[in-house]
């Protein structure tokens, strides 16, 4: 944890807290992981708060949860090919959101709803 300093102002003595650098792009799942973490465990939220990182750390998660759910998607389109996009555009996008969203409750389960 980072040392607090305080600075007096009209006799109060305030923290010096800065924002942080870190730009704020957690995304779709790193917005979920913050919702869940909020219901479930918001110590954990004050903690990224209090230590500075609540930026840096979401936008990771949500990049990872990203990634996980692409590479999923990939591992589950190898072992269950659906229509061809070609000759049956509806029916490829129908097992396509059927893939994405297997993969999405896979990784809202190991990944985004826990600690």
């Amino acid at each position: 944890m980072k040392e607090i300093t305080y600075r007096e102002e009209n006799g109060f003595l305030l923290p010096n807290f800065t924002l942080p650098d870190d730009p704020w792009e957690p995304g779709k799942y790193g917005l979920l992981h913050l919702q869940w973490m909020e219901e479930n465990a918001n110590w954990m939220v004050q903690k990224h708060l209090m230590s500075g990182d609540f930026n840096r750390y979401f936008t990771e998660v949500g990049k990872k949860a990203q990634q996980m759910v692409d590479d999923l998607v990939e591992n589950l389109r190898e072992q269950n090919p659906g229509p061809s996009k070609v000759t049956d555009p509806m029916g490829w996008i129908q097992h396509t959101n059927y893939l994405i969203s297997q993969a999405e409750e896979i990784v809202k389960k190991e990944y985004l709803f826990t600690i």
